[in-house]
């Protein structure tokens, strides 16, 4: 995982300290990017979607149904607003999301990915109540194994500004 409040740092955590759980330490409380590459575990999840100052965030995919895709549809066990938090949207000011698609190993997944992405967007914004939640600025897919259909294209730019969809070489 890589935490960022301007340049990109790294850090590896063998396990996730407390302070890492809290959104408002002091540790997270100015981080704007992170790169997720491991597969956390949901509270940890529900920490980095609570974070107010994020606004990019970078994610390998792992599974259609994982749990940055639970957190976005606030599904899973004690969803995002289901508590009086001080941030009850999940990802407030992420205007751009990078996915990282080369675990995926099967052919069409990083499409069924990019849906299931796209209906959590979509999912967040309703969910937003009385705050303005707009479209993601720019959705990037990474090593994707297979082409971009319309009727996907036309699902991720209903929740974003700009899609590219980069296949792998």
């Amino acid at each position: 995982m890589h935490l960022s409040a301007g340049r990109l740092t790294k850090l590896f955590p063998v396990f996730y300290p407390p302070i890492f759980i809290d959104p408002n330490s002091g540790f997270l409380s100015n981080v704007q990017n992170i790169e997720v590459s491991t597969c956390p575990t949901w509270p940890v999840w529900e920490c980095i979607a609570r974070i107010s100052t994020l606004r990019q965030l970078t994610v390998t995919a792992w599974d259609r149904d994982d749990c940055f895709l639970q957190i976005l549809r606030d599904e899973g066990p004690g969803g995002v607003r289901d508590r009086a938090l001080e941030v009850s949207t999940p990802f407030p000011a992420v205007y751009g999301i990078k996915i990282n698609t080369d675990t995926l190993s099967t052919s069409g997944l990083n499409v069924d990915f990019a849906r299931a992405l796209a209906q959590g967007l979509d999912a967040r914004a309703a969910g937003a109540g009385e705050v303005e939640m707009g479209k993601i600025r720019s959705l990037e897919f990474r090593s994707c194994m297979s082409q971009l259909d319309e009727e996907t294209r036309g699902l991720l730019s209903s929740v974003a500004s700009e899609v590219r969809w980069r296949t792998r070489e």
